[in-house]
């Protein structure tokens, strides 16, 4: 977050830059699958780790990525819970997983962005069912898309994603208002290039790269991140088991890392990974 130096400037960052004072989340990625599974398990436990987080960010609000719907090898996106409906390239279950935790970080005053995995499904589709199906919780303050799994095709130009469009990304944001105004869009990658190239709108930028040689490293690549976005709220995602050889020696890693990038831009949401939580407790 830049200096103010004068009053002119000030209106301009207040016209042009409605992140100024937009709220600050710091928590947990958190999803029901493969190793993260146990820990997943308790939402008493997924609470606490986002809540100790954030309590050690002075001013921020505990909140969790919640992964929803994941997508399978034929690039349907599974959602854990049941529908009267067909959808194309979407699959249910016949209960739902997730409303017990929802109330319960209703409860504990948890904010939630449900994320999904899209592969096929049309994401506009998947932002209606989903948010319709969980906006009676408080604790639900947003949608993201993680284009790594948004058409992404095996040995193909979109093996790692497909970038997603101006037109794509406004109309997404759009869907996602008109369920809530205040329910904000995220999207997720690793390459900026990835991202829209011109629309912003209210948009959040989540930056979850991963085999840094060191803290430096990281920071310096999260910092073109930062600049690349930078008139929008910006997400990291860190912890990965492929940086513990590092982050393992620092003192507090979810904290020392976050408040190394807070040094950069102070408004930063800060996610730690659920495949490494248990680690933090050795």
């Amino acid at each position: 977050m830049k200096y103010i130096r004068s009053v002119a400037f000030l209106f301009v960052v207040f016209v042009f830059n409605t992140n100024l004072w937009a709220e600050q989340y710091t928590g947990v990625r958190m999803s029901d699958t493969g190793d993260t599974a146990s820990v997943f398990s308790s939402k008493t436990a997924m609470a606490e780790y986002a809540t100790n987080i954030s309590s050690q960010i002075k001013g921020s609000t505990a909140a969790i990525l919640l992964v929803l719907g994941g997508v399978q090898d034929n690039y349907i996106c599974h959602l854990p819970f049941p529908s009267k409906h067909k959808v194309r390239n979407v699959s249910f279950e016949k209960t739902d997983r997730f409303e017990p935790y929802l109330s319960h970080f209703d409860q504990a005053g948890v904010k939630v962005f449900l994320q999904v995995e899209s592969g096929d499904a049309n994401v506009e589709r998947l932002i209606k069912i989903i948010l319709k199906r969980y906006k009676h919780h408080p604790s639900v303050v947003g949608f993201g898309v993680d284009v790594e799994w948004y058409k992404n095709k095996s040995n193909t130009k979109y093996a790692e994603g497909k970038r997603v469009s101006n037109k794509k990304a406004k109309l997404w944001e759009e869907t996602v208002k008109s369920i809530n105004p205040n329910y904000r869009l995220f999207l997720k990658h690793w390459e900026a290039s990835k991202m829209p190239s011109k629309y912003r709108g209210d948009l959040i930028f989540v930056d979850d790269s991963q085999q840094f040689a060191s803290l430096n490293d990281l920071v310096a690549e999260f910092t073109q991140w930062i600049d690349a976005f930078q008139n929008n709220t910006v997400f990291f995602q860190y912890g990965y088991k492929a940086d513990k050889k590092w982050w393992n020696k620092l003192k507090n890693p979810p904290i020392d890392i976050a408040q190394a990038l807070l040094k950069v831009d102070d408004s930063a949401g800060m996610f730690w990974v659920d495949f490494t939580l248990k680690d933090l407790d050795e």
